[in-house]
């Protein structure tokens, strides 16, 4: 198993990366989140720890930041952004002030980008990072402050501010209000249904059917014994004159053939039922998850985001 895990990390990772790249990135988080963890750091004092582990989330989301465009950009940005949210998440439960507004910037960065998608793409992303959000107001003490670019950034020039004056009246014109941006609709569309509750209700309902034709196999069977057995208490010692004997011989192996094919959907009826009511049971149940694969070498790993 880690002869061709270690083929994929070789040939996804290119040679030399360069500190440019989101392999770079990922290799420096990881490196700093394992020194945290190593026995020789066990004795840190809890905000050194916060630091270290703000460092560690500032390396993954530069990682996040460095993804390029393309087919899988999404997958590797919406990991690295939640491997940041952990990683800051752990910062601040060491004491580190700064980890939660550092957050919450991640977070609305990758939100911008998953605002640029069509409707109904990366749902369960773009609910996650409503929970997470929501998450970081409840611990923040206040807003956070602004940072030392936003600081040092001139005043916008924006239309908004402007008086305008109308060549008629010459009257200030009272500036609209900038309209709120539409809310994106984060359930699921009904069409997107799961396949385990589509082949757990066909199952289900390919047993019901097979249910009923056993009951109809019983009652044409029990129609046949019936009729046999009138023509042999008539005939009761004798032998059945011709052609009664043959029709009596005919419904006899027609019953014995009703009475087999009734067990048989019985059985299959039965088997199909059970099968769709678990598969439907699972589907109920069941509760999606991300599974993160490690990286092999820690300076060439590939780390992906996987959905079921």
């Amino acid at each position: 198993m880690m002869l061709p895990s270690l083929a994929l990390s070789l040939l996804v990772a290119p040679g030399s990366p360069s500190m440019d790249t989101w392999q770079a990135h990922e290799a420096e988080c990881r490196r700093l989140e394992d020194e945290i963890k190593a026995p020789a750091a066990g004795g840190i004092e809890p905000l050194e720890a916060g630091a270290r582990y703000i460092a560690a989330a500032d390396a993954c989301r530069r990682a996040f930041e460095a993804v390029p465009a393309g087919g899988k950009a999404m997958d590797l940005r919406s990991y690295f952004v939640f491997e940041a949210h952990r990683l800051y998440q752990l910062a601040h439960d060491a004491g580190s002030e700064a980890a939660l507004c550092a957050d919450a910037q991640a977070l609305d960065m990758f939100a911008a980008q998953l605002a640029e998608l069509k409707p109904g793409l990366r749902a369960r992303d773009r609910r996650d990072v409503v929970r997470m959000r929501a998450q970081i107001e409840a611990q923040l003490p206040g807003p956070c402050p602004a940072s030392a670019a936003e600081e040092a950034a001139p005043e916008p020039l924006l239309p908004v501010a402007t008086v305008v004056r109308d060549p008629v009246r010459a009257a200030p014109v009272v500036p609209v209000a900038p309209q709120p941006l539409p809310r994106v609709d984060l359930t699921p569309s009904p069409s997107a249904r799961r396949p385990l509750r589509i082949v757990g209700g066909a199952a289900l309902g390919l047993g019901l059917g097979l249910g009923a034709g056993m009951i109809a196999a019983l009652v044409r069977g029990a129609s046949l014994h019936e009729r046999t057995t009138t023509v042999s208490n008539a005939y009761k010692g004798q032998l059945i004159p011709e052609p009664e004997n043959g029709q009596f011989e005919l419904d006899r192996v027609r019953g014995q053939r009703a009475d087999n094919a009734a067990i048989g959907l019985g059985i299959a009826g039965g088997l199909l039922a059970v099968v769709g009511v678990s598969l439907l049971v699972v589907d109920h149940g069941r509760a999606p998850r991300r599974v993160a694969i490690g990286p092999i070498l820690p300076t060439a790993g590939l780390r992906l985001a996987l959905e079921f």
